[in-house]
């Protein structure tokens, strides 16, 4: 049942499952990779690889969980449109009352977009509203400030000006980051599509220049005067509470769930879609990780990708010099792409948490709008010049993250079925897979409260040590 198709506005979407996962791809890798080596290092490999792969599966689970609530909630807007139409008797009235009454067809998301704000709102009241637009302004500060981390610290190892280059490279980063802040979202779709196939390319070059370097010996492959693996430990339970939040960060996209859902065309293949994209993810994430805190050993940078700009190749040098621009620099680029979709992502949360009901209106006024593009994109970029090592910015930003990618989806699907029953109304949806249950929910949410804890008290515990 698409309850949505009686009053939908008329949009034809044209995502195909391939373009959908493209974007999810970019959504997902992002800056967080490169810290991933740093990650595996503290933690360990064996460690931080179960880690990964439990959050990789749990992040997929609650994605499950937001495209449910959505479904659900879309069924309640008809639910109460149809209860507004049996003022008039007529046949219209009758076939609408047909089609909520069936309930063979599982509930499916339709073309009409549901924010996660309104979904905290329709299903939480408005204290879960205002608890997530806290947690993801948070979050999406957190990411855009990474972003500008890596921008500018890449730079100023590939190509620095003076000693200290970082401010120019913010200057200049924010010069070219915020005008294209005030771009549509729609005109991204072809960059996104190549940025794709250059992630590919990036991560096969993290794992298998390493791996000739190791293999083919001192008088090959080498990063500067390391000749050979250095190796790090097996696993390292001190190093769980930083790795936690790393991770996490790699594996968040639910923030745009809503914005990739309402484009895609086969909206009943969103589960698979994002389940594969995981299981790409992860096991590319494991082998960046493993690869690289096995062979940079204590040596690793926060940024990975700074461990490049002293790589050296073998018989052919401008081959080699070719990868290490590429490796160092992509990231660089790749922000100046990211950078705009997640600031305007911002902005309109922003708008929406400050008018709410007046938000449509508002984000059709060029003024208001403006204004919160600047508010969005700015500030992170200043943050960036008094915070600059990529693994503290990214272990708070995890913290934000496992709320908004753990905590909410849950909250979120317990409530939205604890309701639909009360009202009498369906429940199942399209989108329930493994785990789809009350009881997984109520572990997910426990789940994500106890990493909190012990990540919050983990970083507390090194900051007074420090």
């Amino acid at each position: 049942m698409n309850p949505n198709e009686n009053y939908e506005d008329e949009q034809v979407k044209e995502f195909s499952s391939l373009v959908a996962a493209c974007f999810t791809l970019n959504f997902i890798i992002g800056t967080g990779f490169l810290a991933l080596p740093w990650a595996f290092y503290t933690a360990g490999p064996v460690l931080s690889t179960i880690g990964l792969g439990l959050t990789c599966a749990i992040a997929s689970v609650s994605g499950n969980y937001l495209l449910a609530t959505m479904a659900r909630a879309e069924c309640l807007k008809y639910h109460k449109f149809r209860a507004f139409e049996d003022t008039e008797i007529g046949e219209e009235t009758y076939l609408l009352k047909e089609n909520l009454q069936n309930e063979e067809k599982p509930l499916i998301i339709g073309d009409k977009k549901i924010e996660t704000p309104e979904l905290c709102q329709i299903f939480l009241g408005s204290w879960g509203f205002n608890a997530y637009a806290f947690s993801i302004l948070l979050y999406i500060y957190g990411v855009l400030w990474s972003y500008s981390s890596v921008f500018c610290s890449a730079m100023s190892a590939l190509l620095p000006l003076t000693q200290d280059s970082y401010p120019i490279y913010c200057m200049l980063f924010a010069m070219i980051v915020v005008p294209m802040s005030f771009m549509k979202f729609s005109e991204q779709v072809g960059m996104q599509l190549v940025l794709s196939g250059c992630r590919f390319l990036m991560i096969f070059l993290l794992v298998v220049t390493p791996l000739i370097a190791a293999l083919g010996g001192s008088g090959n492959i080498s990063f500067d005067d390391q000749k050979g693996p250095i190796g790090a430990p097996l696993f390292d339970l001190s190093g769980v509470g930083k790795m936690i939040p790393l991770i996490v960060f790699t594996a968040v996209f639910h923030q745009s769930i809503p914005s990739l859902a309402a484009e895609v065309s086969e909206k009943s293949q969103l589960s698979y879609i994002f389940g594969y994209t995981f299981t790409l993810c992860g096991l590319s994430y494991t082998l960046i990780g493993i690869v690289g805190a096995w062979y940079f050993g204590h040596n690793v940078e926060q940024s990975v990708n700074l461990n490049w700009s002293l790589y050296h190749g073998a018989g052919n040098y401008w081959l080699s010099k070719v990868i290490s621009l590429y490796v160092v620099a992509f990231p660089a680029i790749d922000v100046i792409s990211s950078y705009p979709l997640n600031a305007i992502c911002l902005a309109s949360n922003l708008v929406g948490i400050v008018y709410r009901d007046t938000a449509i209106e508002m984000e059709n006024n060029p003024r208001v709008m403006y204004s919160f593009m600047a508010l969005a994109s700015i500030p992170p970029i200043i943050c960036s010049l008094f915070v600059r090592d990529l693994g503290i910015i990214l272990s708070y930003t995890g913290l934000t993250g496992l709320l908004t990618a753990f905590c909410f989806p849950a909250i979120l699907y317990i409530s939205s079925e604890i309701k639909m029953k009360r009202l009498g109304l369906q429940v199942i949806t399209a989108y329930d897979q493994i785990g789809s249950s009350k009881a997984s929910a109520v572990g997910m949410l426990m789940f994500g409260v106890a990493s909190i804890c012990f990540c919050l008290f983990d970083l507390t515990k090194h900051v007074h040590t420090q």
